[in-house]
């Protein structure tokens, strides 16, 4: 329908909808035979920033450096983590799914965190107003589950980091190599996502 329709305005509203499904660069493809009165509507504008958004966290980018204080009060800086594999995982208190996924991903973390791996969490308790609600939110949720890797709390008066790596939903997890370039991007959680991401640990983090 998209590509035998590109003078209808219901093509950018299918491919809108589609946005969190097809590849960035379909997405951004399908855009491209839009006919210039849906590419400058309204809503292909914001389409097309969200694609250009999107394309920044793209397979091959280098990393979007963030350095915040975490739970220890030690700096979080990503960029001192070159070197080894990192996931960055977005996630809340309040995301039942992420918090169903935690016992899987400690044993991740438990088999490959000696051979070069580090998560760093960025919750978003944002659900709260009070900063300091979101901070107790927060650290009794990593102390329920009991997660012991980094932590930041999502502040976007220090680091807008949901919209610096486009969030649109949660859990959304990237996965970095040690050359510092994204190498997968997760959304949701499932055991046929975690076994794709601990594949692609394996062929990192070789025996």
């Amino acid at each position: 329908f998209l590509n035998e329709n590109p003078s209808s305005y219901t093509s950018l509203l299918v491919l809108q909808s589609l946005f969190l499904i097809l590849p960035i660069n379909e997405s951004e493809n399908k855009f491209n035979l839009l006919n210039d009165l849906q590419k400058k509507s309204t809503t292909g504008v914001a389409l097309i920033a969200k694609i250009e958004s999107n394309k920044k966290t793209a397979i091959g980018k280098p990393v979007i450096p963030f350095s915040q204080v975490g739970m220890d009060g030690n700096i979080v800086d990503i960029t001192a983590l070159k070197g080894k594999v990192v996931l960055v995982d977005f996630w809340g208190s309040w995301c039942v799914p992420c918090r169903i996924s935690h016992p899987a991903l400690k044993k991740l973390y438990e088999k490959y965190k000696n051979k070069g791996f580090e998560i760093i969490g960025i919750s978003n308790e944002v659900n709260s107003k009070n900063i300091a609600d979101q901070d107790k939110a927060w650290r009794k949720a990593v102390k329920e589950d009991g997660i012991n890797w980094l932590q930041i709390l999502y502040d976007p008066q220090v680091f807008d980091a949901v919209k610096a790596y486009d969030i649109n939903g949660y859990r959304t997890k990237f996965l970095i190599d040690q050359n510092g370039k994204f190498v997968m991007r997760i959304l949701g959680n499932s055991e046929k996502l975690h076994s794709e991401l601990e594949a692609k640990l394996a062929s990192l983090l070789p025996e």
